[in-house]
């Protein structure tokens, strides 16, 4: 019987989906070659001997030469006919003859009659294996001529999900309303970002989600994943190192805690005096080097016009190192402001 299954035709075998109730099926519903229910049963001998439409037809292509009109025998009663195919398809790779067999209407009736499970009554449409679970099969036992019929409305007939390109299986029109709610498969869209993902990676979505808001590990606000590097630019909180981790302060703290740290530990006049020393040496040290570049500049024989050039050039470069030094210098300012109000002489205001 050829049904529609999912939308595709599919031939059911009446010995598939046979029911246990059946005990005594007559000899005359078998077919001799295949020794099983036939399936759209057909006759061709004039005795009218029946068998299934597909198992005489192969009997006949073996039995005939393509090339001549060959005898053919019934595989029943062995007589011999000369009988000539109806017609003949032949192309490069294959050539199949169709020959005039008549239907038995009377032998179709009674196996339309025969009792059947409802080819739902199995876990998938391969129907091989039978549902034990009594609430995920169908459990009616009909005529197999009522099977078409049947299946277009059981509630356990598969359907395929609207997300089956997504890796969704196949599951039962009774379910389809509880499982669109809930399959992973079905595809959302973030309200926070606007991205696609499918409900199963749901969880590792927001994981990564850049406008989900995650606690600042220092200060516990609320921040949106994609500004939290920025956060931590201005956080109160955020734990830094001294500036004068270079010089021997080796101490972190919190951000707002940075004027206690510097105003309370008596030992960074020291790191600050360290400091603007190695300024005002490394400083010396471009004095005395571009005093010599420009002496020697002055004893080569060269025009007017590159000597100023050379001379302006190098005192250019000097008064940039001189900036440099200047800059850092008033950096370091509030530490001898602070010292002067303490009344504690340490350095005094000329660095050079």
């Amino acid at each position: 019987m050829e049904v529609l299954i999912k939308g595709e035709k599919r031939i059911i075998n009446i010995n598939n989906i046979l029911s246990g109730k059946e005990t005594d099926i007559k000899e005359q519903l078998i077919c001799k070659i295949c020794q099983s229910i036939m399936m759209n049963p057909v006759q061709f001998c004039e005795s009218g001997h029946v068998f299934c439409k597909e198992c005489l037809t192969k009997w006949l292509q073996k039995n005939v030469n393509l090339n001549s009109n060959s005898s053919m025998c019934c595989p029943t009663c062995r007589q011999v006919y000369y009988y000539k195919p109806l017609f003949i398809e032949q192309n490069n790779f294959t050539m199949n003859q169709k020959y005039l067999l008549s239907s038995n209407n009377e032998i179709k009736r009674k196996i339309n009659k025969i009792k059947v499970h409802c080819p739902y009554y199995f876990k998938n449409d391969e129907l091989k294996e039978i549902e034990e679970n009594n609430d995920n099969g169908c459990r009616e036992i009909i005529r197999f001529g009522d099977v078409a019929n049947h299946i277009e409305t059981c509630e356990y007939r598969f359907i395929t999900c609207s997300s089956q390109n997504n890796g969704c299986k196949d599951l039962r029109y009774k379910d389809k309303d509880n499982h669109y709610e809930s399959c992973p498969y079905i595809t959302l869209q973030c309200s926070l970002c606007n991205s696609d993902h499918l409900r199963k990676d749901e969880e590792e979505h927001l994981a990564i989600c850049p406008n989900v808001k995650v606690p600042c590990k220092f200060c516990s606000s609320n921040i949106e994943r994609n500004h939290l590097i920025v956060h931590y630019t201005e956080c109160p909180d955020y734990l830094i190192e001294c500036e004068f981790k270079d010089y021997g302060c080796n101490d972190t703290f919190k951000r707002c805690d940075k004027e206690v740290h510097l105003s309370q530990y008596r030992y960074h006049y020291d790191f600050n005096l360290k400091k603007i020393n190695a300024l005002s040496t490394e400083l010396e040290k471009f004095k005395i080097y571009y005093s010599k570049k420009i002496i020697v500049f002055e004893k080569v024989n060269i025009s007017e016009g590159k000597k100023s050039n050379i001379v302006s050039i190098s005192k250019s470069l000097f008064g940039q190192h001189c900036m440099l030094y200047v800059s850092k210098k008033e950096k370091y300012s509030h530490f001898d402001v602070f010292i002067k109000s303490n009344n504690k002489t340490i350095f005094e205001g000329n660095y050079l």
